[in-house]
């Protein structure tokens, strides 16, 4: 950022996640990973909680050197 952030900032930015975290609470530089685990519907049928069925996935990522390619899917 090229500019100072108050508290009363970061207080006064929309939600990004409510109540958890407004958009001045995020980081601007971040690692992430993701796990997703899934089975199939079949399967899914044999569980406790209701299922979710997922109906598309989308990410982007990028590391040194180059751009891993982006990638999704949907049924």
């Amino acid at each position: 950022m090229k500019q100072r952030v108050t508290v009363q900032d970061v207080m006064d930015s929309r939600w990004i996640i409510r109540p958890v975290a407004h958009l001045l609470d995020c980081c601007l530089e971040t690692d992430n990973a993701t796990c997703v685990i899934v089975t199939s519907a079949q399967r899914a049928k044999d569980l406790k909680q209701t299922p979710a069925h997922i109906i598309g996935v989308q990410g982007r990522g990028t590391k040194p050197g180059g751009d891993f390619p982006i990638f999704s899917t949907a049924t």
